[in-house]
């Protein structure tokens, strides 16, 4: 570009794409109603109220939790207008899975786990971040896997729980030839609180859901 305007010119766009992406990694509050049931975002407010009455200020647990999601939601609003050019250009450019941080750790997850049958009975081959045995971890610890899976805790994405079992199939197959199938799961954990976890290192395990055959045709 003629006269230098092309430094400037990049300089700006830069600009643009570090600004779009600050944007998009503020923090969003999660209000809906099946967040706010949780105990975890219960115990939130309950630790703000304690924090609020601790520097002189009488305000009640209801009034707190009100205002909160008030409050909340007229962030929301803004927010989605603010960054709405941001999540276009995301979109556009193929980047649109979000890398903001979640606000809490709750105490109910659930764990993708995979089984081979091998003469005639159900064998675990991998269970998913905490607990043995693993397969191929290589594959299971990328960032997008990692992120992918986490909506499959929440019972979301099936269509991508139905792709990721067909990559898995030939895969299987090549490092465990003595099965004749396959299939994977999601199972329900429970978490204790933290320090009876520390002692104990127990969890408890759920039921499971999305149980599915690789390869098995519906």
């Amino acid at each position: 570009m003629e006269d230098g305007r092309w430094p400037a010119l990049r300089a700006g766009l830069v600009a643009l794409h570090l600004g779009g992406l600050t944007l998009l990694g503020l923090p969003q509050p999660a209000l809906r109603d099946d967040d706010l049931d949780q105990p975890y975002v219960q115990e939130f407010f309950d630790g703000v109220t304690d924090n609020l009455h601790a520097v002189g200020l009488p305000v009640t647990r209801e009034q707190v939790f009100e205002r909160g999601v008030v409050w909340g939601r007229a962030y929301l609003e803004v927010f989605d207008f603010v960054t709405w050019p941001s999540r276009q250009y995301a979109r556009w450019t193929g980047a649109g899975q979000s890398w903001r941080m979640f606000a809490s750790v709750p105490n109910e997850s659930a764990v993708l786990y995979i089984e081979a049958r091998v003469d005639g009975e159900w064998q675990a081959v991998h269970w998913m971040r905490f607990r043995e045995p693993r397969w191929r971890p290589e594959f299971w610890d990328q960032e997008r896997i990692r992120a992918m899976s986490n909506q499959f805790t929440h019972k979301k994405n099936r269509s991508a729980w139905n792709r990721l079992g067909k990559v898995l199939l030939p895969w299987l197959k090549e490092d465990f030839p003595a099965a004749t199938s396959f299939r994977m799961a999601m199972r329900k954990v429970e978490f204790p609180l933290p320090p009876v976890l520390k002692d104990t290192g127990d969890i408890v395990w759920g039921d499971g859901f999305w149980l599915t055959e690789l390869g098995r045709k519906p």
